[in-house]
C-alpha cells in the first residue's frame, strides 16, 4: 500500500465522521433519540479531528483512538438501549466497521508491515537490519 492509498483511507474515515454528524438529522431520528444524536455528533467529531490530524502527520495513537471509537460505535446501541431503532443502529454499526477497517489497514501498513519492509530493504543494501 502506498502513501496515496493511506491518504484515501484517511479520507474514508473523514467522510464516515461527517456522515455520523449529519445522519441523525438526515435520517430523522434526532428528536426521538437526542442522546444517540449527541453520541453520533461527539464521536463523529473526534474521529474526524483525529483523521484530519492523521492525514497531515500520521501517528499510531490517532489510528488507535479512532479504531477504539469504531468499536464504541458498534456497541453503543447496546449501551444506550436503542436497538429497537434499526436506522439508528445501522447508522452506528456501518460507520463503526468502516472506521475500524480503514484505521486498522492504515496502521498495519504504515506502522506494521511497512516497517518490516524497511527493515528488509535496509538489510539488503547494507547487510544489517534497520531498527
Amino acid at each position: 500500500m502506498d502513501k496515496l492509498m493511506i491518504k484515501r483511507l484517511d479520507l474514508v474515515v473523514i467522510l464516515s465522521a461527517g456522515w455520523l454528524i449529519l445522519a441523525p438529522f438526515l435520517l430523522g431520528y434526532y428528536l426521538e433519540l437526542p442522546g444517540v444524536t449527541l453520541n453520533a455528533i461527539l464521536v463523529g467529531s473526534v474521529i474526524g479531528v483525529f483523521a484530519i490530524m492523521d492525514f497531515e502527520l500520521p501517528k499510531w495513537w490517532e489510528e488507535g483512538i479512532n479504531c477504539l471509537l469504531g468499536v464504541w460505535l458498534i456497541f453503543s446501541p447496546l449501551v444506550f438501549a436503542f436497538e429497537n431503532n434499526d436506522t439508528a443502529v445501522w447508522n452506528m454499526i456501518v460507520p463503526g466497521v468502516i472506521v475500524i477497517a480503514a484505521t486498522a489497514s492504515e496502521y498495519i501498513e504504515s506502522h506494521g508491515r511497512g516497517r518490516a519492509k524497511l527493515r528488509r530493504r535496509g538489510s539488503r543494501k547494507t547487510g544489517h537490519h534497520v531498527t
